[in-house]
């Protein structure tokens, strides 16, 4: 049996069928897969924070490279894109389920539909399926910045539960530590339960991540 797939989470290795780590339970990736250059630049764009700018070049690369929307690399990360620049979950939902058709084995294209379709079943109350559904996700897939996001936003906004949504954005932001709205999150939290040191730090860092100059005079309105 050959060892082609690596755990992101606790480094294990697994066969290519498996999608899910035998040890950690979290999604697992195809260590031989490659981005094309396209990708890359993109990956590059989105992980530096830049989401306005790699929204735009995504979009233009679906349309001048339409081959990109078989790629799994290039869908999971528009679809990653789409969430934190606030698209529409239809748009998400459709690449998805379309590349998911093509590659019905990826993990990873399966789990980014789950944690679409329990955005979309968030409410507000005690039985709500979409948090369970993202409670289920966080525990398979520990470091997926998204689904922790998610739950850590509707947590705070919807919720109340401060304390519940500073951790789960805590860790968002140790994956995606770019992610200016993770970030305004974690500085409005901290604002709220009064702790104005981390408040602060998050402020600043808000600064330094916006692109938009509205943006970034607003954030500096907020420094002590």
């Amino acid at each position: 049996m050959g060892f082609d797939v690596i755990c992101s989470s606790c480094g294990a290795p697994s066969s290519p069928s498996v999608g899910v780590c035998p040890f950690c339970k979290s999604v697992m990736t195809n260590k031989k897969s490659k981005d094309t250059p396209t990708i890359t630049k993109i990956r590059e764009l989105f992980d530096a924070g830049n989401i306005e700018k790699s929204l735009f070049i995504v979009q233009q690369a679906e349309k001048t490279k339409p081959k990109l929307l078989k790629n799994a690399a290039f869908i999971l990360l528009y679809v990653q894109i789409l969430i934190e620049s606030d698209g529409p979950s239809s748009k998400m939902r459709s690449i998805l389920t379309q590349s998911y058709l093509n590659d019905v084995e990826n993990a990873q294209l399966s789990e980014y539909r789950e944690i679409i379709e329990a955005k979309n079943n968030l409410s507000h109350g005690m039985k709500d399926i979409g948090e369970q559904a993202l409670i289920n996700i966080i525990r398979r897939s520990p470091k997926n910045a998204h689904a922790l996001f998610i739950l850590g936003s509707h947590l705070c906004w919807i919720e109340n539960e401060y304390a519940r949504a500073i951790q789960l954005l805590e860790r968002c932001v140790v994956q995606r530590p770019n992610w200016l709205k993770a970030n305004g999150c974690l500085a409005a939290l901290y604002s709220k339960t009064d702790n104005e040191v981390l408040a602060q730090k998050y402020i600043r860092k808000c600064i330094a991540l916006s692109k938009d100059a509205g943006t970034k005079e607003y954030f500096k309105s907020l420094v002590s």
